[in-house]
C-alpha cells in the first residue's frame, strides 16, 4: 500500500517537474511530469485513438447492438 504524500514531497516534485524532470515519488504510486511531457503523452494517446478508430472503420459498417446480440446468442 502506498504511503500518503506530504505537502513537502509534492512541492519538491512539482519544482523538479517545473524544471523538466520526470519524478516518481518513492513509496507512492505518484509520478509527476512537466506540462510539455503531458502534452506529448496526450498527442501520442490521440494518435493511438485515431489509429484504432480507422482500423475499426476499415472492418466495415457498424451494426446495431441488438443484431449482434442475436447473432452471438445473447438476446
Amino acid at each position: 500500500m502506498a504511503r500518503p504524500l506530504t505537502t513537502a514531497k509534492l512541492r519538491a516534485a512539482a519544482r523538479r517537474a517545473g524544471r523538466g524532470e520526470r519524478v516518481v515519488v518513492p513509496g507512492s504510486d505518484v509520478a509527476v511530469l512537466s506540462a510539455d511531457d503531458l502534452a506529448r503523452l496526450e498527442t501520442l494517446e490521440d494518435a493511438a485513438d485515431v489509429a484504432a478508430a480507422e482500423e475499426a472503420l476499415a472492418e466495415g459498417p457498424a451494426r446495431p447492438y441488438d443484431e449482434l446480440r442475436r447473432k452471438y446468442g445473447l438476446a
